[in-house]
């Protein structure tokens, strides 16, 4: 599916009669499909993703006015350039960035700890920072055949976590992401399990935390076996790996990604 709405997207960049485009998802991914389309279409033209926490059945339906909002928002000029961008609830999040935190809410949304990109009040686009990573059309992964991607699994780190588990996920799969608690922790069978991989399955250290980072770590990962996934959290890392896979790439050059995007 990813392949065919940046197939679409990029077809509409092409059209000189469009202005932007607005892409209605579920909110429960959204987060995810926002992250990997601001890595791999290759556009300058905005695309804002949006969605609903009510259906439209409900007595006060949020639906309608964040799709205005994001029609609003994708036909601003100053929205050009920017990535892909969510808007909810008024709010305008960076696609990168942008996470479901309730699950009832219709203000179900939020940015890190770093704020949002502006607001769209009524008809009225109030855009105050611009995205910092690399995205669209100056991602190196704009080029990537979304067919027959590498495989990659999360394993969730706990209060006695299976290290067979994690084995297994590294004899099974290309790339596992360690949601590790705090900056990116895990028990002493894990660790033991990380500094005995010598295989192809290629690990990212993350957090399970909404907030933070999980940067290179000589205490945790002494012999450098992980990649840092710094602030993305374990679903996004997971996209990021996979793209990086695609490429590729090398541990090193898979590191850098996760300091550049």
């Amino acid at each position: 599916a990813y392949r065919e709405v940046k197939n679409l997207v990029e077809q509409l960049e092409a059209d000189p009669s469009v202005d932007g485009v607005v892409i209605t998802h579920g909110t429960d991914t959204l987060e995810e499909t926002a992250f990997l389309l601001n890595l791999v279409l290759d556009v300058t033209k905005p695309v804002v993703i949006t969605g609903a926490m009510r259906p439209a059945t409900a007595t006060s339906a949020d639906g309608p006015a964040n799709l205005m909002q994001a029609v609003r928002l994708a036909a601003d000029d100053s929205a050009r350039g920017m990535g892909v961008l969510a808007v909810f609830s008024n709010m305008v999040f960076a696609g990168r960035d942008v996470k479901k935190t309730d699950s009832m809410s219709t203000d179900a949304f939020r940015q890190n700890e770093f704020g949002l990109l502006g607001y769209v009040r009524d008809r009225t686009v109030s855009l105050i920072h611009r995205p910092y990573r690399f995205h669209t059309s100056e991602s190196r992964f704009n080029d990537v055949d979304l067919r027959d991607m590498p495989r990659v699994e999360i394993f969730y780190v706990h209060e006695e976590s299976d290290p067979g588990l994690l084995r297994y996920m590294l004899e099974s799969y290309d790339g596992v992401v360690i949601a590790g608690t705090g900056a990116g922790n895990y028990p002493t069978a894990v660790q033991d399990v990380i500094e005995g991989w010598n295989g192809d399955c290629m690990i990212v250290r993350s957090s399970r935390l909404p907030e933070g980072e999980a940067v290179p770590d000589g205490v945790f990962d002494p012999r450098g076996k992980t990649i840092a996934a710094y602030d993305l959290m374990p679903h996004k890392a997971r996209l990021l790996l996979m793209l990086g896979l695609k490429k590729g790439e090398s541990m090193e050059e898979i590191q850098e990604d996760f300091r550049a995007y």
